[in-house]
């Protein structure tokens, strides 16, 4: 089977009424308490919860903020950020 492009996949998504977390194309693993956002550049993205909750940088332990549905997070080259919503 042919691979699909992520911009075809994205916009079935949203059609669907699937959330989607990020705007780019970038990598994205989530589960109700753990979310993974995988960049191949640097820069900044805006992660869009799907409710309102409290988030903190898993590996960094810092606190992204409480009772919030999106936030802002800057990414270096080829990084991974794991974040923990509660």
């Amino acid at each position: 089977a042919p691979l699909l492009p992520a911009s075809l996949l994205r916009r079935v998504a949203e059609l669907a009424g699937v959330h989607l977390y990020i705007g780019s194309e970038d990598v994205v693993w989530a589960s109700r308490q753990l979310l993974a956002v995988s960049v191949r550049e640097a820069g900044a993205r805006k992660i869009t919860l799907p409710r309102k909750a409290s988030v903190r940088d898993l590996y960094r332990g810092t606190k992204i903020g409480d009772g919030i549905d999106s936030f802002d997070m800057n990414f270096e080259d080829h990084a991974t950020r794991v974040f923990v919503v509660e």
